[in-house]
C-alpha cells in the first residue's frame, strides 16, 4: 500500500507544478500580443506544461497497485518535481495562490497531502478524470481575448431581453468585467514588468524538465504498461490504445515516449530472421529524420576513427561537420549482407536516440552509401557553441598528463564520469549495448573561447555496436589496445554473445582510469616486465587482475570510497543475469551516478 500511496502523493506534487505552471504561461498569454518577446516565452512556457502533463498523464496516473518497480523510478521523478516546486517558490507559487481560483482550490488538497505523511494520505478517487488527471494546456479564449478585453469594457447587447433583465444582465456582466478587467490587468503588468524574472524561471523550468525527459527510458523500462519485457506486439497495442488522442500522441512524442518505442522497434528487427528485402522495408517503415546525403563530396576521404571535416552539399555549399567511415571490407557476400544490416540499424538508432532523452551523443546529420568503396559514411554536427576543430578524446588529454589545461582537475574528472555513466545507462534502458567503451570513444570538444568542455563528454565510435545478445561476426578485441577494455569472457577464442555485462566491464575500465589519470597502457605497462633493451614485454597477470587491484589500492584514496566501491563492482561482475537485464544493469551504472557529485541542475 505504501508503494501506491508514494506515487499518489508524487501525483500532488506533479499537480501542484502543473497548476502553477499553467498560472505562469497563461498570466504571459494575456500580454503576449504586446510583445514579440512575450510570444516566445509563451511558446516556451506552453512545452514545458505540456512535458509535465504528459509525463504525469502517461507515467504516474493509474498505477497498477503494489508494484514494486515503481522504485527504481519513483525517487528520481519525484526529485526532479521537488527541483520545479522550489523553483516556483520564490514567488509564483504565492501569485498563483493570491490570484488562481484553481491552484488555490487544489492548495487545500495539497496541503492535506503533504500534511499527512508518507503512507497517512488517502487521495481523491480517479474515477473523475475531470477532476484529477491532468490536462494538456490550449490558448483558451481569455488568453485569446484579453488584449481587446482589457481595452473594450463589458459587452452592452440586450438579445431582446425585457428591460428588468437586461438591467440585471447589465449589473451582472459590469461586475464580471470588473473583476475579469482586474485580473487580467494584473497578470499583463506582472508579464510586461517582469519579464526578465519569467525568462530566468523558464531556463532553468527546461534545464530541470530535460532531466525528466531524461527519465523515460528508465520509466519505460520498469513500468508495468510499457516494459519492454513484454513483445512489441504488445508494445504497440499498448501505445496505440493510449495514443488515440492527438493531444496524448503529442505529449508522447514531447517526452520521448514514441522515439524509445521505435528504438526498441529497431531492436528487436535486429535479431529476427527476416530476408535482407524484408528486413530492409520494415526498417525503411520506422522514419527516422537524417538525410540521405549521396551527392555530397566529403573531406577528409580516408580516416580510421571520427574526425573533424567538411561536406560540400549538392548547391556547393560548404558544411563544418565531423565524418565516420564504417565499411565492409570483405568477398564474402554473406559477410557483407550482415555488415550492411548492422549498419543501417547502427544508423537508426543514432538518429532516433537523440538529446535529451539520450545525453551526451553527437547529432547524427546524415549518410552516404559509398558502396562502391564499400563503406558508409555517418556525417554528424558539431555540439551548439563548440569549436569546429578535430576534438580530444579522453585518453588523449589522459596521456598528456596536466598539458592540456583542467584534465586532472578533480571536479572536471568527477564531470566526465558522471556524463559518460549517462549516456551508458540510456543506452542500456533500451536494450543496446555499445561494445567498443574505451578511453578513445570518450571525446571533448573547446567552447567558443577554446575552453575544454570537460562536463560536456560525448561518447562515439559505435563501430561494434549492436543490439544486446546479437551475434558478433567481427570483434573488436581484435585491435591490442581495445583488447585491455575487454571483459576476459570476450578474450578467449570462441567468445559468448556481447551483452550488457561486457559493456559495465569496459565502463569500469574508463572510470578506473579517470580516477587514477592513468591509461590502461600505462596501469598494464607498469605491472609488467622489460627485456634487456628495455621494451615491455607481455603483461604479467590479466588486466582485469591489474585494474581490481590498484581499484583497491589507490582509488578510494582519489575519487572516494563510493566511487572506488562502484568500480570495483563493474570491474568484478560476473553475475550471468547483467547480461540479458538491462534494469540490473542500469542499477549497476547507478552506483556511479551516485557517487559523482552533481554538477548538473538535471
Amino acid at each position: 500500500m505504501a508503494e501506491v500511496l508514494g506515487a499518489d502523493l508524487v501525483i500532488l506534487i506533479a499537480r501542484d507544478v502543473y497548476l502553477v505552471a499553467k498560472w505562469t504561461y497563461e498570466t504571459v498569454s494575456v500580454a503576449q500580443r504586446h510583445s514579440e518577446h512575450l510570444t516566445q516565452l509563451q511558446e516556451r512556457l506552453q512545452a514545458q506544461v505540456g512535458i509535465i502533463a504528459g509525463f504525469t498523464h502517461l507515467f504516474l496516473t493509474n498505477l497498477p497497485p503494489n508494484d514494486p518497480d515503481t522504485r527504481f523510478w519513483l525517487p528520481d521523478v519525484r526529485q526532479k518535481l521537488r527541483k520545479l516546486q522550489d523553483l516556483f517558490a520564490g514567488g509564483w507559487t504565492r501569485l498563483a495562490l493570491k490570484y488562481d481560483h484553481d491552484y488555490r482550490e487544489f492548495n487545500e488538497i495539497y496541503t492535506k497531502g503533504v500534511e499527512s505523511g508518507e503512507g497517512q494520505f488517502v487521495p481523491p478517487s480517479y474515477q473523475n478524470q475531470d477532476q484529477w488527471l491532468i490536462k494538456g494546456v490550449s490558448h483558451s479564449d481569455s488568453a485569446e481575448q484579453s488584449s481587446s478585453n482589457l481595452i473594450s469594457g463589458p459587452s452592452t447587447r440586450t438579445n431582446n431581453l425585457r428591460t428588468s433583465d437586461n438591467q440585471e444582465t447589465d449589473h451582472f456582466r459590469f461586475s464580471r468585467w470588473k473583476n475579469s478587467f482586474k485580473d487580467k490587468y494584473t497578470r499583463y503588468k506582472f508579464a510586461a514588468w517582469d519579464k526578465k524574472r519569467i525568462e530566468t524561471t523558464l531556463t532553468q523550468m527546461e534545464e530541470i524538465t530535460d532531466g525528466l525527459k531524461r527519465l523515460t527510458g528508465l520509466v519505460t523500462l520498469h513500468h508495468p504498461k510499457y516494459s519492454p519485457h513484454k513483445t512489441q506486439k504488445v508494445l504497440r497495442e499498448t501505445l496505440d490504445h493510449i495514443l488515440v488522442s492527438p493531444s496524448m500522441h503529442h505529449a508522447a512524442d514531447r517526452i520521448g515516449l514514441i522515439n524509445h518505442a521505435n528504438i526498441q522497434q529497431v531492436i528487436e528487427l535486429s535479431d529476427d530472421d527476416a530476408s535482407a528485402e524484408e528486413h530492409q522495408n520494415r526498417l525503411d517503415g520506422i522514419r527516422i529524420s537524417v538525410s540521405d546525403l549521396s551527392g555530397a563530396s566529403l573531406e577528409p576521404e580516408q580516416c580510421k576513427k571520427l574526425s573533424a571535416g567538411s561536406m560540400k552539399d549538392t548547391k556547393g555549399t560548404k558544411h563544418d561537420v565531423l565524418i565516420e567511415y564504417k565499411g565492409w571490407a570483405s568477398d564474402d557476400q554473406d559477410f557483407i549482407v550482415e555488415r550492411r544490416r548492422d549498419i543501417q540499424i547502427l544508423l537508426h538508432v543514432l538518429a532516433l536516440a537523440q538529446p535529451p532523452f539520450y545525453p551526451n551523443l553527437l547529432s547524427l546529420r546524415g549518410y552516404v552509401d559509398e558502396e562502391a568503396d564499400q563503406r558508409y559514411a555517418f556525417v554528424f554536427d558539431y555540439p551548439p557553441d563548440s569549436l569546429h576543430e578535430q576534438p580530444l578524446s579522453l585518453q588523449d588529454i589522459i596521456k598528456s598528463g596536466t598539458s592540456v589545461k583542467g584534465g586532472a582537475n578533480l571536479e572536471n574528472r568527477f564531470k566526465v564520469a558522471l556524463q559518460l555513466a549517462k549516456s551508458v545507462a540510456a543506452l542500456h534502458t533500451v536494450g543496446w549495448v555499445h561494445e567498443s567503451i574505451c578511453s578513445d570513444s570518450v571525446i571533448i570538444f573547446k567552447d567558443a573561447e577554446s575552453k575544454v568542455v570537460y562536463e560536456k563528454p560525448y561518447l562515439v565510435n559505435f563501430e561494434f555496436s549492436r543490439p544486446a545478445g546479437s551475434g558478433t561476426s567481427y570483434a573488436s578485441a581484435a585491435v591490442e589496445d581495445r583488447r585491455l577494455y575487454q571483459h576476459p569472457d570476450r578474450l578467449i577464442p570462441s567468445p559468448p554473445k556481447y551483452t550488457k555485462k561486457h559493456d559495465l566491464f569496459s565502463l569500469g575500465v574508463v572510470l578506473l582510469e579517470i580516477g587514477l589519470w592513468k591509461t590502461t597502457r600505462m596501469m598494464c605497462d607498469a605491472k609488467g616486465s622489460r627485456s634487456a633493451d628495455g621494451n615491455t614485454t607481455r603483461t604479467l597477470c590479466e588486466p582485469r587482475d591489474v585494474y581490481l587491484a590498484l581499484a583497491k589500492e589507490d582509488l578510494g584514496g582519489r575519487m572516494g570510497e563510493g566511487y572506488q566501491e562502484a568500480v570495483i563492482s563493474l570491474l568484478s561482475e560476473t553475475t550471468a543475469s547483467y547480461g540479458s537485464n538491462s534494469g540490473a544493469s542500469v542499477e549497476m551504472i547507478k552506483k556511479v551516478i551516485n557517487a559523482c557529485p552533481r554538477f548538473d541542475p538535471s
